[in-house]
C-alpha cells in the first residue's frame, strides 16, 4: 500500500528547499554588507579616492551574473581576513554606468585594487577563486609609487614642411589589382 501523504511531504520538502535557495541567491545579490560597502556614483569620491587605506573594488550585477552570486562569499571572506589593511566596495555598476563606463569595465565581476594615495592600481577580470583573488590583493599591497614604465616608441622622422599653397599631389582613381594568392588590403 503505497502512502498518500508521501508525494503532498515531498513537493512541500522542494518547495522549502527552492525557496530557501532563492531567499540565499537574493540576500547575497542585493544585501549591503558591513565588511563590502556599497558604492554608487555619489560617495564615491569619498568611499575611494580619499579612503585612507588600499581600495579593492568589484563591479558586479544584480541580476543574471552567475558569476557575481559566486563571488559575493569569497569577496565576503577575505574583507574580513584583510579588515584594517583594505577596504572593501562593491559597484552595481548596471545602476552605476558613469563608473563602470570611466573604469573601462567590459564584464562582470570587474575587480581593481587602488591605492589612491600612491597613484597605483590594478584591474583583473572574471571571477577569481579565493586562491586568485588573495593573490590579487596581496600583489596590490605590494605595489608601490615607481618610475613611469618606460614605453617604447616609433623613432621619429623629420618630415618636410608642408606649402599649403602648393597643389596637392594627383590622385591614382584607378585601384591597386592584387597579385595572385594575395590578401585584399582595405
Amino acid at each position: 500500500m503505497k502512502n498518500k501523504w508521501f508525494a503532498p511531504a515531498a513537493l512541500v520538502a522542494a518547495l522549502v528547499m527552492l525557496i530557501g535557495c532563492v531567499t540565499l541567491i537574493y540576500s547575497v545579490r542585493n544585501s549591503a554588507s558591513k565588511n563590502v560597502a556599497e558604492v554608487t556614483v555619489n560617495n564615491f569620491d569619498d568611499q575611494v579616492l580619499n579612503s585612507p587605506l588600499p581600495v579593492y573594488i568589484q563591479f558586479y550585477v544584480k541580476k543574471n551574473c552567475k558569476a557575481c552570486v559566486a563571488q559575493a562569499p569569497i569577496v565576503e571572506k577575505l574583507a574580513v581576513e584583510y579588515a584594517g589593511k583594505v577596504r572593501f566596495v562593491r559597484v552595481e555598476a548596471s545602476e552605476n554606468m558613469e563608473l563602470a563606463i570611466a573604469a573601462g569595465v567590459r564584464g562582470v565581476p570587474t575587480h581593481f585594487f587602488l591605492k589612491p594615495a600612491d597613484g597605483v592600481g590594478a584591474m583583473a577580470e572574471g571571477f577569481l577563486d579565493e586562491a586568485a583573488l588573495r593573490k590579487f590583493l596581496d600583489d596590490g599591497l605590494a605595489m608601490t609609487k615607481g618610475p613611469a614604465p618606460v614605453v617604447p616608441t616609433a623613432p621619429v622622422v623629420p618630415v618636410a614642411p608642408v606649402d599649403p599653397a602648393a597643389p596637392a599631389a594627383p590622385v591614382d582613381p584607378t585601384p591597386a589589382t592584387p597579385k595572385k594568392n594575395e590578401p585584399v588590403k582595405q
